[in-house]
């Protein structure tokens, strides 16, 4: 799995329109991004089901808070794929965790960039080794 390819930075804005080359404009990268995992999704079958889901939920954003909802169920679809499947998920990708939401996400690199708060909550989080039980 590629892990979100560690797109939590899209977030760092406050405005979903900040950020053109994201979902909203429909031919920037992310949307490039978000076609790639869903077709690798589809690749696992059924058990690739709830990364396809929200994926495609995510490529139909249309502002920053369903955005970074989205954002949270596709980071813990490819967690719970990776943790029970053994799967890696991705060179340079870590799990972070957000304190205030009880909630995780994956990024590229352990500069903390909290997809979930913005330019307020930026540095909120810590750098979570392993893979997480997410029923915990």
């Amino acid at each position: 799995m590629h892990g979100g390819r560690g797109r939590a930075d899209i977030f760092v804005a406050d405005g979903w329109v900040a950020q053109p080359d994201v979902v909203g404009d429909r031919t920037g990268k992310q949307v490039h991004v978000l076609q790639d995992e869903t077709e690798e999704a589809a690749k696992l079958g059924e058990s690739g089901g709830p990364i396809h889901s929200a994926a495609a939920e995510f490529a139909r954003v249309t502002d920053v808070k369903s955005a970074r909802d989205a954002f949270g169920r596709l980071s813990h679809a490819i967690i719970a794929y990776a943790k029970t499947s053994n799967a890696a998920i991705g060179d340079g990708v870590n799990v972070l965790y957000c304190p205030m939401l009880k909630k995780y996400w994956l990024q590229k690199g352990a500069k903390i960039a909290n997809p979930y708060y913005g330019k307020s909550m930026l540095e909120c989080g810590r750098v979570v080794t392993g893979l997480p039980d997410l029923d915990r």
